[in-house]
């Protein structure tokens, strides 16, 4: 961790920083996802796929691979309390980047696994390793993509976060005091 971020105790209100910021873009971006998907009239039979413990999981795994590297850009601003707007977009570039690329991987992983699992005999055995295979290299060719989506995500959410944390932080500043009528401050 670098000098210049503070190490912070759990009873610090700015250690919830980071899983505030997961949450919220984590539950925003899977809304985006059902809203574009009900549009496009393809929930319903993705649904039926899904049970609550299966979505409760995903759900799960991605606010916590958001959280890892939310927290991570974050210790990479060089003043937490007053980042520059290009170490905000290299923080989202970068670690949006990084989230694409784990949650690509994971689900690769995750589909390998089960075929390679689900494969009873010899026969059914060899054909699932040549899907995994297949599957290893689309997932291979599909990591640029992967990088590059997420870090447009990323950096998109960045600047909300950041102009939703600058509204935040003008909501909580004190008023000020009116000026005294006989001329002089309460200063």
């Amino acid at each position: 961790m670098p000098s210049n971020f503070p190490r912070l105790h759990p009873s610090d209100p700015r250690s919830l920083l980071p899983f505030v910021l997961a949450t919220f873009n984590t539950t925003g971006l899977v809304l985006l996802i059902l809203i574009f998907a009900y549009r496009d009239g393809g929930l319903a039979d993705e649904l039926d796929d899904l049970n609550t413990l299966t979505g409760l999981g995903l759900f799960g795994f991605l606010w916590l691979v958001t959280w890892a590297t939310t927290s991570r850009a974050l210790r990479a601003f060089e003043s937490p309390t007053a980042p520059r707007w290009w170490e905000i977009a290299r923080a989202g570039i970068v670690w949006g980047g990084v989230t694409g690329l784990v949650v690509l991987v994971s689900l690769i992983a995750l589909t390998v696994s089960a075929d390679l699992l689900g494969a009873t005999d010899s026969t059914t055995s060899d054909s699932k390793v040549d899907e995994a295979g297949i599957i290893l290299f689309y997932g291979f060719v599909a990591s640029g993509p992967a990088f590059i989506v997420g870090a447009a995500i990323g950096f998109a959410v960045a600047f909300i976060d950041y102009i939703l944390l600058r509204l935040a932080n003008l909501a909580s500043l004190p008023p000020k005091s009116p000026p005294s009528t006989n001329g002089t401050s309460d200063a």
